[in-house]
Order: C-alpha cells, then structure tokens, then sequence
C-alpha cells in the first residue's frame, strides 16, 4: 500500500490515564479500552444518571491568554452525542462546548465563544474532535470536561475517549523517501588485492520527507492542520509543532508516526526525530511553515509505502 498521498499523524506523550481525572456526580469511568493507536489506553465513561449532568474533568494549566484550541479523540457508545467544554472555574465562566452529534458524525459549537474546525476520523472507530476557544484567560484555573452523553441533566449514555497530543498534517508528507543506513559500528574494508568486507551491526530504518503550509494558528482552510504554535501543557488543549520539537522530539523521547490517520490503530511506528535539531523551519510562499522532517524507527519496524 501506497501512503504517498496519505494524510499522516503524529500522537505523542503520554495517554492521559482518565481514571484519574475527577468526576461530577456519579459516571462509571472504565479504563483499559482499546484506543485509536492500537493500544489499550482509552477509557469508556457512562454517564447512568437521568436526573443530573455527569461529566469528568481536569485542570488545563493554560498561561497564555486569548485563543487556543482542543483536540479530543472520541468514538461512539450509547449515547446520541458527546459535548467537549473548557470551563474557566475562576470567573467562573463556560468558554465554549463542542458537541458531537453522532447519527452524522458532526462536530458543532453548542455555547460559547469557539469554532468548530473538524471531526476526523481516525483508527478503530474514532474520531478527533478539533475546535478553538476564545477568550481564555491565562492566569484563571482553565478545566476541560468530557460529557459523554452532552451536557444535558436528563441525558444517559456512553462514549469513549482517548486523550493524546496529537499533531494533524493538512497535506501529505511531501517528496517522502524511505531508507535503510547501517546502523553506527558498522564497518567497511577493502583489501589491496581489491577484496571488500563488511561487518554491518544492524541497519536503521529512516522516512524523510517535507512538512508543507504549517499555519502559524490552527486553521481548518482548505484543511485542518496542527499550527507552529500552540500553549497547552496537557493533552486536550495540546502544543504545536514547536513545542513537538523542542520539548518533546529534541529531547528524544520516542512518538508514534501514523502514515494514514484512518488507520491510526494497525499501521504505526514508535520513531525518533533525527532531523531538525538545530536548523530553523523554511517559509512557504505564503508565509506559512515548512519543515524538512528526518526520523528514525525506534524499534527496526521499515517504513513501508514510500
């Protein structure tokens, strides 16, 4: 299978264990679920309450004031849809609710200042809920809450979510090439009569390739796409491609590359960032972003169809 013109994804840090998070009222939060990357770290959450609104949430330690934007995997359960809310505890203030109604597979703005970019679907059924918030005050105590049947008192019903930094590609990976380099150790001889040998340890499995029109801002025009920048420190109300780099990939810790986000669940490799580490992104002809992106396969695995 070709991924030529594939859209990609990148999901890193570490699954957000949503077990832990705090709940209003009583919902049934059951961990251990099958999640869109093909492991077990997403949770179901019921909300069995017809008599009042049931939710879990966590503290989005935002700095920055004015817009940022949410991005939360969801997949359908038993309920007819699924809100999303950033909610400022210290105004105290809703911020915005994305809703997803799920007989259309459609992401809207329920309330609040927001707008709604897209509902991509990804592996295993679920989708990624992408959105904007306006208005966010930076030194206020920022929650992000997961509804799983809406935020509506008499509503019951399930949802599964999965909550990642994830990194969305509006374009393929473009002029992508796909290589194998003997790993460092490797040795190479050649006696004066003309004899070759080699003493090769392993070969290391690399994808290069080009990260086109990286917008400063999350934007959905023509497609969504993960911008340069971006404040949250949590999953949920995610980072950019700078802080990608800079915090998480130059530090070399490994993420998943996902070559079709459609298949987030089977085909993905666990990869390290070989380049960049120092030289800066270049600037497309509109101002926007691009990125000579260099990895290398933590485990071996090939990058196949490139």
């Amino acid at each position: 299978m070709s991924y030529r013109s594939s859209f990609p994804l990148i999901a890193f840090g570490t699954p957000e264990d949503l077990t832990g998070w705090s709940i209003s009222g009583t919902p049934v939060v059951t961990g251990s679920q099958d999640d869109p990357v093909g492991g077990t770290d997403a949770s179901l959450v019921n909300d069995d309450d017809g008599g009042a609104v049931e939710y879990i949430y966590k503290i989005v330690p935002i700095t920055i004031d004015g817009t940022h934007f949410s991005i939360v995997a969801a997949k359908e359960g038993t309920s007819t849809v699924t809100d999303i809310e950033i909610y400022d505890s210290t105004a105290p203030a809703s911020r915005v609710i994305a809703r997803i109604t799920w007989s259309t597979h459609a992401l809207s703005i329920l309330s609040g200042n927001g707008t709604a970019l897209g509902l991509i679907a990804i592996g295993d059924g679920y989708y990624l809920a992408i959105f904007t918030v306006e208005s966010v005050v930076g030194a206020n105590t920022n929650v992000i809450r997961l509804y799983p049947a809406g935020s509506t008192a008499s509503a019951i019903g399930t949802a599964y979510f999965y909550v990642r930094h994830f990194l969305i590609f509006g374009e393929p990976l473009d002029n992508a090439n796909s290589f194998g380099i003997p790993q460092p150790g490797s040795q190479f001889a050649r006696t004066p009569g003309g004899v070759e040998d080699a003493w090769i340890s392993g070969t290391d499995q690399h994808l290069r390739g080009q990260v086109r029109w990286i917008p400063s801002d999350v934007q959905s025009n023509p497609r969504v796409s993960s911008p340069w920048n971006g404040d949250g420190e949590v999953a949920g109300v995610p980072v950019g491609w700078d802080h990608f780099l800079n915090v998480f990939a130059r530090d070399k810790q490994t993420f998943l590359w996902i070559p079709n986000r459609t298949l987030s669940d089977s085909v993905n490799i666990s990869s390290y960032l070989v380049e960049p580490m120092k030289s800066p992104p270049a600037l497309e002809v509109d101002f926007t972003r691009s990125l000579a992106l260099w990895i290398r396969s933590s485990t071996g695995s090939k990058y196949r169809g490139y």
